[in-house]
C-alpha cells in the first residue's frame, strides 16, 4: 500500500491546480499567477519547470478542449531573478492599453511595448540598472519592469517605483499581495545612474506579517497581517496609509490563518 501511495503522490508532486469561483469580468478571462514553491509543474508548459521567479498566465474559457490554458508569461531568469530571495511575491500587470488609458501622460524612458509589470520580491534582490550596474533592494520595494518581450524570451528594463526603506517598512520583506492603482499623470523620467524613476505611485498591498512604517505626517503605521493598506510615493516622499480593510473582521473576505495574500483587490465591492 505504501508503494502504491508513493507512486500516486509522485504523479502530482509539484503540480498546480487553479479553481476560479468569481471574476469581475465574468466567467472567462486571464489571471497572472506566481507560485510559492521553488519548482512547480504546470499543465501545458514544456519542457521546463516553473520557478518561483516566474509568472504564469492562466486563461479561463480558452478555445481548446479543456476550456483553459496556461502560458509562460514572465521568465524571471531571463532578466536576472535567480536567487531564493528574488522569488516573485506581489504582482500587478499593466498591459499597454491599460496604462495608456489610466496614465495617458506617462512616458517611460523606454518603449514598454509588451506592458509594465509592477512586482515585489520575497527578499533581497539585485537586477540590472540599465547602465551596466545593479539596482539593489529588498522585499518591500515595488519594481517596475518595462517589458519589451514576454514569455520564454522575457526582455526589458528594470526601475524602482517605490523604495520601502524610504518609508521605514519593518520588517523589510513585509509587502506581498500588490495592486498598483495609480501612476501620477505628470510623467515618469529615467534616473539612469540609479535605475529609479521619478514618479508618483499609489498601490494597495496585503502584508506577509505584522509590520510598521511611516505615515504621511511622520507618524508610525502599525499594520497587521490581515489588513489592506496602501503605499504612496509623492515626489520624493514615500509613506504608507491605512488600514482600509481588515479581512478578519469582514465575513465576505475572511483571512486565512490570520493573513490574506494576493487577493484580487479590485474585485472588492467598494474601496473607502
Amino acid at each position: 500500500e505504501h508503494l502504491t501511495w508513493q507512486e500516486e503522490m509522485e504523479k502530482v508532486h509539484g503540480r498546480a491546480e487553479l479553481i476560479i469561483g468569481k471574476q469581475r469580468h465574468g466567467p472567462t478571462g486571464t489571471v497572472q499567477l506566481a507560485f510559492e514553491a521553488n519548482l512547480t509543474k504546470i499543465p501545458g508548459i514544456f519542457p521546463t519547470w516553473v520557478y518561483g521567479q516566474d509568472i504564469v498566465k492562466f486563461t479561463n474559457g480558452a478555445a481548446n478542449y479543456d476550456g483553459y490554458e496556461y502560458e509562460m508569461f514572465f521568465d524571471g531568469s531571463d532578466v536576472g531573478l535567480t536567487t531564493m530571495s528574488e522569488k516573485v511575491d506581489g504582482i500587478s500587470v499593466w498591459p499597454p492599453e491599460y496604462y495608456e488609458v489610466l496614465a495617458a501622460d506617462v512616458d517611460f524612458p523606454y518603449d514598454c511595448n509588451a506592458g509594465v509589470i509592477f512586482l515585489s520580491t520575497r527578499g533581497r534582490y539585485r537586477v540590472n540598472n540599465n547602465q551596466g550596474g545593479f539596482l539593489v533592494g529588498d522585499g518591500s520595494d515595488v519594481l517596475a519592469f518595462c517589458a519589451t518581450n514576454l514569455g520564454y524570451n522575457t526582455a526589458g528594463f528594470w526601475f524602482r517605483a517605490f523604495d520601502g526603506s524610504e518609508a521605514n517598512i519593518d520588517p523589510p520583506n513585509a509587502l506581498t499581495g500588490l495592486d498598483v492603482i495609480d501612476v501620477d499623470y505628470y510623467g515618469i523620467t529615467s534616473n539612469v545612474d540609479s535605475g529609479t524613476i521619478d514618479n508618483g505611485i499609489t498601490f494597495l498591498f496585503t502584508p506577509r506579517r505584522d509590520f510598521t512604517g511611516d505615515t504621511e505626517g511622520g507618524g508610525t503605521l502599525y499594520g497587521q497581517a490581515s489588513e489592506l493598506n496602501a503605499g504612496i510615493k509623492d515626489g520624493n516622499h514615500h509613506y504608507l496609509d491605512g488600514p482600509f480593510w481588515n479581512f478578519n473582521e469582514d465575513g465576505s473576505y475572511p483571512a486565512v490563518n490570520g493573513f490574506v495574500e494576493n487577493i484580487s483587490l479590485l474585485d472588492m465591492p467598494s474601496f473607502p
